[in-house]
């Protein structure tokens, strides 16, 4: 039974919009009153994973174990039967019903790839029988105390809800460009951490060219592993720029690690700065064991340097385009500021969050990205945001670094889903 007076609208039909939209049909199955979720989704159900549109090419493979999937972990805030139900959707039921369970355990239960992942996500939706509109947005207004949101797909729609969720990483950092960006051999010699993946296939043509690449995260770490998988690398030469430090760091996956991602419960009785500290070793300027021993294996042949090392530590500051070699402009240690030419420039320095405000008027209570991670609340709402604004991307310093990076979503739906759902 739905609850009318409720509506709920999510932006994005990845992990989050995936986990939300299944868990709320099980709590319907299972008698609950539920709000009306409606999915909006620009391209298709885990369209940042299926390298087609961005932030991959699709062949990496998960970074974390698969069946921390939509319903993990499988401590329901609302009743045990819904954990029993929402198994029915989990990675093993999936790779059960595709006939995939066996070969998967027998090969030592290896990393799905990102595509292998999205499709998981696109069973899931199709399996729980989960409406997804498919539509762009371009507006998001207040109209009193709901949400309006107007999104195209041919033509214009409108819907209006008690409360909004805003999915995915937002849009790419980049430093501040001077100068028109040119292509050469059909590439933009300025790149970032989406549209390299549109253009990758073309770096199969180059040869002879000199490369920096700007991050030290996950990001940056991905592009490096697309490079390797097209380039030419006895000729290719990347420079790798990370901001401030001498070399990249790793995160090992260990048990005192992924109780943190895994269960909050302790998260609020660390500090901030004990929050902050963790939040910064386990996932900020850190590439995973699996890219780092990939670029190890080609730094011995100087396809890969760290140009940090080389040029003491750098701090990137803009990017000057116009030219056949887009000249990156730094600072070092001694303040000094210098500039080297590259063929191309790729920034993945990560995500704007907040990219989403763009569509909205009024954001004077959204400009401030720290002062709204100190105010995310249990829900993952911000406190004192009317009317409710959900954003779970910020949700690392206040209530645990797992419902930002994508492993308890099972828990991060509940903890969504609670104000909007009651008893029969």
């Amino acid at each position: 039974m739905k609850n009318e007076s409720k509506k709920l609208i999510v932006i994005g039909c990845g992990p989050k919009g995936t986990a939300l939209g299944v868990k709320n049909k099980v709590l319907q199955d299972l008698g609950y009153n539920v709000p009306d979720v409606i999915i909006i989704e620009k391209e298709n159900v885990g369209a940042h994973w299926d390298g087609k549109h961005g932030l991959t090419h699709g062949r990496l493979p998960l970074g974390s174990a698969p069946q921390k999937d939509i319903g993990y972990p499988y401590r329901s805030l609302f009743d045990k039967k819904v954990d029993k139900e929402m198994q029915k959707y989990s990675w093993n039921a999936y790779m059960i019903e595709k006939d995939y369970y066996v070969d998967w355990i027998d090969k030592g239960r290896l990393a799905p790839t990102h595509i292998e992942w999205a499709k998981y996500f696109q069973w899931a939706v199709k399996k729980a029988g989960v409406k997804v509109y498919k539509g762009e947005v371009v507006k998001i207004n207040k109209e009193e105390d709901k949400w309006k949101v107007k999104f195209i797909n041919g033509k214009a729609n409108e819907v209006m809800g008690d409360g909004l969720v805003i999915t995915g990483p937002g849009e790419p950092k980049q430093l501040p460009i001077y100068g028109i960006v040119e292509k050469k051999n059909s590439i933009p010699t300025v790149l970032d951490g989406k549209n390299f993946w549109q253009f990758v296939k073309h770096f199969r043509k180059l040869k002879n060219v000199k490369i920096a690449l700007l991050g030290g995260g996950e990001s940056a770490a991905s592009i490096i592993v697309g490079l390797l998988d097209h380039v030419d690398i006895a000729t290719v030469k990347v420079d790798l720029i990370n901001n401030g430090h001498a070399t990249v760091f790793t995160r090992n996956e260990n048990s005192l690690d992924n109780m943190h991602f895994s269960d909050p419960t302790h998260w609020k009785l660390l500090t901030e700065e004990e929050r902050i500290r963790f939040i910064k070793a386990a996932r900020a300027g850190n590439f995973s064991v699996y890219a780092k021993n990939i670029i190890d294996e080609h730094y011995l042949n100087s396809w890969v340097s760290y140009k940090a090392v080389n040029m003491k530590y750098v701090k990137p500051l803009k990017i000057v385009a116009g030219s056949d070699k887009p000249g990156l402009v730094y600072s070092l240690a001694d303040g000094s500021i210098k500039k080297s030419e590259y063929d191309f420039i790729i920034s993945g320095i990560g995500f704007n969050a907040l990219s989403f405000t763009k569509f909205m008027k009024d954001t004077n209570e959204l400009t401030n990205k720290h002062d709204l991670e100190k105010k995310i609340q249990d829900d993952m709402s911000v406190k004192d945001i009317k009317p409710t604004l959900h954003l779970p991307m910020l949700s690392a310093l206040n209530q645990g670094i797992g419902f930002s990076e994508l492993t308890c979503l099972g828990l991060l739906a509940d903890r969504i889903l609670q104000p909007y759902v009651s008893k029969k």
